[in-house]
């Protein structure tokens, strides 16, 4: 994992590639990031227990708001663990938090984590997906202003 305090990011050739991961939505359909070529993928993994995880959200929810107004091309998956009633009450009890953040269940078998990461270690975990389907950053923790300085340097790729 890279530092968290940097802007860094994967060199273009270093990157595994990670098109067979995906995420389960709401209504059960899977979603892969082969499918989003073209697309700067977010994935965040959080816990509905942990407080910098809860900050994580927030802060995909702003970005996903200036994404839209500024027509980026990002794609935004917030990832969780836990059974579907428990992050839905979650949520709706910290409607004026996230509200219009759209989380996602992790995949599974040939869909799931280990096309990321062997291990997850800690929450919140985020992975920057480039363009082509390439891990360009993976950190643990909540630092305010990090992804917006990652994402930047990924949207600055030609």
């Amino acid at each position: 994992m890279q530092n968290v305090l940097s802007d860094e990011v994967v060199a273009k050739g270093a990157r595994k590639l990670a098109a067979a991961f995906g995420v389960i939505n709401l209504d059960g359909s899977l979603q892969l990031v082969g499918e989003q070529k073209g697309r700067i993928v977010i994935i965040g993994f959080w816990s509905t227990r942990c407080g910098p995880s809860q900050k994580m959200l927030q802060e995909f929810r702003h970005f996903q708001k200036q994404a839209a107004e500024k027509k980026m091309n990002l794609v935004f998956w917030p990832v969780h663990f836990e059974p579907w009633p428990e992050v839905l009450g979650f949520l709706r009890g910290k409607k004026a938090f996230f509200e219009g953040v759209e989380v996602k269940h992790i995949g599974n078998g040939e869909h799931g984590l280990s096309q990321l990461v062997d291990v997850l270690d800690a929450l919140p975990t985020i992975f920057l997906i480039d363009k082509e389907g390439g891990i360009a950053a993976t950190w643990s923790g909540h630092v305010d202003g990090i992804l917006y300085a990652r994402v930047n340097r990924l949207l600055a790729e030609r």
